[in-house]
């Protein structure tokens, strides 16, 4: 067992370099100029301008210096500062990983508070109106693509009857109901489609029983 996962780990490493090679290879041909973003505000600029402003950001390096700079702050920590905002980019990670766990959570709640009783009733009512309701329901989440349940439930949550906030991020700190309202509607688009395969898995398991 110990040999298996020193293999595995080992065959990860050449795999994880390979893919950051590959994402770092795309984010250096997208287009846009970050020089000339960072140096939008300042008014006219001069070729001096850009230079200090490359070296400053390390962009006069070549790729292959630029990529074992940067994987050599990885291994100690050190994930670097956005070329676009100038912030500390593990600084920002936490900062935004509030919401993508808060919103995880929720979904995962709304996931397991539907899909239990779904699958067990489906089970129980095995061939009838309410299994096949059940069953409509597993079949929608897993058929209808996210982003046109967000669109329709956004029109009619948000604009049609105006029940919760289309956009906008309040922190639980400050106001608990109006960050619970902010989250209800994304969770309830994440937690449906995670619900629809639990309800599915519920069932099976309970059939086999």
């Amino acid at each position: 067992m110990g040999s298996y996962i020193i293999r595995r780990l080992l065959i990860a490493i050449p795999s994880l370099v390979i893919v950051t090679i590959l994402i770092a290879g795309l984010v250096r041909l997208q287009p846009g100029d970050v020089v000339m973003a960072r140096l939008a505000d300042s008014g006219h600029v001069t070729e001096k301008d850009i230079k200090v402003m490359q070296e400053k950001l390390g962009l006069h390096r070549s790729f292959p210096v630029q990529y074992v700079e940067w994987m050599g702050g990885v291994l100690r920590g050190d994930l670097g500062e956005s070329l676009w905002s100038g912030r500390d980019v593990l600084e920002t990670l936490v900062t935004r990983s509030r919401v993508s766990v808060q919103l995880a959570i929720m979904a995962m709640t709304v996931a397991i508070a539907a899909a239990i009783p779904l699958g067990i009733l489906s089970a129980v009512k095995q061939n009838t109106w309410m299994d096949y309701a059940a069953r409509m329901f597993s079949i929608t989440g897993l058929s209808v693509p996210d982003f046109f349940l967000a669109t329709m439930l956004l029109y009619v949550l948000s604009v049609w009857i105006g029940w919760l906030p289309a956009f906008g991020y309040i922190p639980p700190w400050e106001a608990p109901w109006s960050n619970f309202l902010a989250f209800i509607f994304p969770s309830l688009i994440v937690g449906y489609r995670f619900s629809a395969i639990s309800a599915r898995m519920t069932r099976s398991a309970m059939l086999e029983v």
